[in-house]
């Protein structure tokens, strides 16, 4: 009876420093996810601001690049 009373505690000692592990894994990605979330932002708000100052380039009369063959050719 003490044997197996002693592979329960192991059991759940076992069980305890997994689910320890797996809260401080979860709380390390939770972290990344909301570090990634944050620099989405700001390349989404880097193109939207170049986006619109291509628009306002293109806008003024000056010519965007085409595909035209350089002089060379």
């Amino acid at each position: 009876m003490a044997d197996s009373e002693g592979a329960s505690e192991r059991r759940l000692a076992e069980l305890e420093m997994r689910i320890t592990y797996q809260e401080r894994t979860i709380e390390e990605l939770g972290g990344q996810v909301f570090d990634q979330a944050r620099r989405l932002e700001g390349a989404e708000k880097l193109l939207r601001d170049m986006a619109e100052k291509l628009k306002e380039l293109a806008g003024d009369g000056s010519p965007l690049p085409t595909n035209e063959r350089p002089p060379h050719y």
